[in-house]
């Protein structure tokens, strides 16, 4: 893969990994200072089969990264990722016991930075837990919205990037799946309100707050609010 990470003196271009054979632990610590150098990571995966060819690199940035934007160009896979300030979250910073549906609890979030610039990532981490076998597979969404509730940015995808679909968490086990929100560039100042929720890839229904300790009736929860200058 080569990642480009943007800065004022301008866009710095990387491969990972640079040789082969591929060493993960090593990559690994290359991944780790571009990604606290930089606050928004650009990655173009093409054929890895020989470079990468256990997905280290695009695993190493689901798990480290807040993924925001996918598209293909030609044969190569563009990939937007968000980075926060260290230490990366492993633990909510805002706990809450919020069930939806009746399988899937919402144990807190972490909001890493909640001051940010029009084109910049909203770092947001979630914490689920399965309380019984979920049945099926549900997305997550995350909404951002502006003062009248209208919708101005949004990350949807299954938890953990598709890494971790509902389907196999088993009860009691902690997912910690991390979520990028790319602000749009002329996105004018004012608070931002960011909403989560779960629903049904196939049907597009959203899975109901039925039980938790401050979230208002309805199909999502209100995770923490983002300052836009």
């Amino acid at each position: 893969a080569l990642l480009s990470g943007q800065e004022p003196d301008g866009v710095r271009v990387y491969a990972v990994p640079e040789r082969v054979p591929f060493a993960e632990a090593v990559a690994g610590e290359r991944l780790a200072r571009i990604a606290g150098d930089h606050r928004r990571l650009l990655a173009f995966f093409g054929d890895t089969s020989e470079s990468d060819p256990e997905g280290f690199v695009e695993s190493w940035l689901d798990e480290h990264t807040f993924r925001a934007a996918e598209r293909w160009v030609g044969d190569l896979r563009l990939v937007l990722y968000g980075t926060s300030p260290p230490p990366l979250a492993e633990e909510p910073s805002k706990k809450e016991a919020v069930l939806l549906g009746y399988s899937v609890e919402l144990t807190g979030a972490d909001l890493a930075l909640q001051r940010l610039e029009p084109g910049d990532v909203v770092p947001l981490t979630l914490f689920w837990e399965a309380r019984q076998p979920v049945q099926q597979d549900a997305k997550v969404f995350v909404h951002l919205l502006d003062a009248g509730g209208q919708l101005v940015a949004q990350h949807d995808s299954e938890p953990v990037n598709g890494r971790r679909p509902t389907s196999t968490w088993k009860p009691g086990e902690s997912i910690v799946d991390r979520h990028g929100v790319l602000l749009p560039g002329d996105l004018p100042p004012g608070e931002y309100q960011l909403v989560v929720g779960l629903y049904d890839p196939v049907t597009g229904n959203r899975l109901l707050v039925t039980a938790g300790t401050s979230a208002p009736p309805g199909d999502s929860w209100p995770v923490g609010t983002v300052q836009v200058p």
